[in-house]
């Protein structure tokens, strides 16, 4: 049977096979598959073409298309089916499109995007995080909507499958109806008045817009399409070669033959009778190895790597560029102030010692939870307890989970520090509260806890934008997306704060996930933000203190580059310390009337600007 039917678990509408592929009989398929090479190469046949494929490449193969696969040396490639049946609803051309993403001397500017994506589809895959199956549907949403922007069209040069070649989007668009009506009805009569009349256009110009960007003519064309539809026929049934020429839409079998020797250089009996015994069956199974979650991930991950190193400038990254500006006069918002509640532990005291009691006074924290276990010594909470009330310190004592002890990543992170910026913005007057130290053995830096401080006492990228918070009031007077203003008591004094993030960072504080899957999620968020705020003032000099944390030179950062060690070298001890606080630079400015500040950074980070008067 040539047809290979896909099987897509619990009716999840993606399947994806990670193999080292060995050889892959003749087969087609009703949805669309999209071949990835990670490591290795292959050779596949598609059509009356055969591509060399290396480590990087994809090659798409449209819902009716023959294909086969072989390799003769160790390859990593991933198989992506995506059921044309539920994408259909959301793209109703799927079924009918002809893709071509295959490498060519003129590839698309928007390959790196597509395949970044796809590589986000598959790690999202592998992983099976919680709510994974939202993810990998958003990637590949993106990866179809990719594919019928860019990849829905090619052209000919000698008879040779090209990229197409247009910057022209109306053309574009009349050449993609052209070349999808033709594959959806070529067993019909098709004529060139038909096509122009469709397209509102003259037959002479619409001949003219084909001969011109697909490089053949509109006969050659609907020829080429009757010619490779037919191998389904010819390989998958026993009739006769006049039915079949019949059956796709030439008149003759004459016909039939020329155009099929034309693009397969050989006879339909000639094909059939070289290809017909090595069609995929039962008894001629794929020949492959599956790899382990593990190996396939390792490959993906370096080559997602190895994409970002070469193109940190993805096509498809967004540059966002805002400006707003603070007239004297503006009204506030909200008051801006908070408060910090902490949950603490007896641990925690014999951890880390007095300096518990230095991070409360450090970050204005006048209450918290002490979490008093059943398994905990009653006397030492109770001492514990008279400690923190000899400092004017209010108590609530409690006995339930420790809120550190849940596992999300992105709180080891610079996600940490957007998550609560952008909380502390949200809601301006609040109460915030976290655990203060992460539970368990200290010697171990990352452990995903939702508190403030690693089990061993140092301070996650969060700790500064708290005390950022809790040591300034004032009236909350400019709130975006993206960044707020603050206007302190003192009238010439203000705190700006620009986030650059996605919906994929902030859910690392809000989901659980590996260590891995957050390092992923910040390596290929490449947005770039610019944000530029004017603000009236009083002439004079102003100093303009600058703080800024991003992915890379935060704690998680440098335990990325290390690879995740459980625990760091004592080599690299000394580096903590310059990760654990922000880049911080300071000028001083001539103001006349009007202070113009710009924040600029590309990937997920945080930058503040203090303004003071002197």
């Amino acid at each position: 049977m040539l047809e290979e039917a896909i099987s897509y678990q619990d009716n999840f509408p993606i399947a994806i096979t990670v193999a080292d592929i060995t050889r892959y009989p003749i087969h087609y398929h009703k949805d669309t598959e999209i071949v990835y090479v990670l490591d290795g190469s292959i050779n596949l046949r598609n059509g009356y073409c055969t591509y060399s494929l290396n480590a990087g490449d994809i090659f798409t193969n449209a819902g009716h298309e023959v294909h086969t696969m072989e390799a003769d040396t160790e390859n990593i490639t991933a198989v992506f089916h995506i059921s044309n049946l539920f994408f259909t609803q959301f793209f109703p051309d799927l079924p009918t499109g002809c893709f071509r993403t295959n490498p060519s001397n003129d590839p698309s500017p928007r390959l790196p995007h597509l395949k970044h994506t796809l590589l986000q589809l598959l790690i999202a895959y592998l992983q099976k995080n919680i709510n994974y199956r939202d993810t990998c549907i958003e990637h590949c949403m993106e990866v179809v909507r990719t594919l019928n922007r860019h990849f829905n069209l090619f052209a000919f040069n000698d008879d040779v499958v090209v990229h197409f070649n247009c910057d022209n989007p109306v053309i574009e668009e009349r050449i993609s109806h052209v070349i999808n009506y033709i594959y959806a009805n070529h067993e019909l009569k098709i004529t060139l008045d038909d096509l122009a009349e469709m397209e509102h256009l003259s037959s002479y110009y619409l001949s003219h817009l084909i001969r011109q960007y697909c490089g053949i003519s509109f006969r050659d064309f609907l020829s080429f399409a009757r010619a490779e539809w037919s191998e389904i026929y010819l390989l998958e049934t026993d009739k006769k070669i006049n039915t079949v020429a019949h059956m796709v839409g030439f008149s003759t079998s004459k016909y039939y033959e020329d155009a099929f020797v034309r693009w397969f250089g050989h006879t339909p009996r000639e094909h059939r009778a070289a290809n017909q015994n090595n069609v995929i069956s039962p008894d001629n199974p794929p020949v492959l190895k599956q790899l382990t979650v593990s190996r396939a991930l390792d490959a993906a991950r370096r080559l997602s790597s190895r994409l970002i190193q070469q193109d940190t400038q993805l096509s498809m990254a967004k540059r966002i560029h805002l400006t707003d500006r603070i007239p004297p006069d503006a009204e506030p918002i909200a008051a801006f102030r908070h408060h910090l509640k902490f949950s603490v532990t007896t641990a925690d005291f014999e951890s880390i010692g007095y300096s518990l009691f230095d991070h409360l006074r450090q970050l204005c924290c006048t209450e918290v939870v002490l979490i008093c276990r059943d398994d905990d010594d009653p006397k030492q909470c109770d001492e514990l307890e008279q400690r923190f009330l000899k400092r004017g310190i209010k108590v609530e004592r409690q006995s339930r989970l420790f809120p550190g002890e849940q596992k999300y990543f992105g709180f080891d992170s610079v996600a940490g520090l957007i998550y609560i910026v952008r909380h502390g913005v949200m809601e301006p007057n609040s109460t915030i509260s976290l655990g203060l130290r992460d539970q368990g053995d200290p010697d171990v830096l990352l452990k995903g806890g939702r508190s403030l401080l690693t089990s061993g006492g140092v301070p996650k990228p969060m700790y500064t934008g708290l005390n950022f918070l809790v040591s300034n009031e004032g009236e909350l007077v400019l709130r975006n997306k993206y960044y707020a203003a603050v206007r302190l008591h003192n009238k010439e004094a203000y705190i700006l704060m620009a986030t650059n993030y996605n919906n994929d960072i902030l859910g690392l504080c809000q989901g659980t996930g590996t260590i891995y899957h957050a390092d992923d999620v910040l390596n290929s968020f490449q947005d770039e933000l610019t944000v530029n705020i004017a603000i009236d003032l009083n002439p004079g000099e102003y100093l303009i203190t600058r703080y800024s944390t991003s992915t890379f030179d935060s704690m998680f950062g440098l335990m990325s580059k290390l690879h995740f060690p459980e625990k760091l070298p004592l080599k690299y001890d000394i580096h903590l310390e310059y990760t654990t606080n922000p880049i911080v630079d300071a000028y001083v400015e001539q103001v006349r009337s009007e202070l113009s500040v710009d924040m600029n950074f590309r990937g997920a980070g945080v930058q503040a600007a203090l303004i003071q008067k002197i």
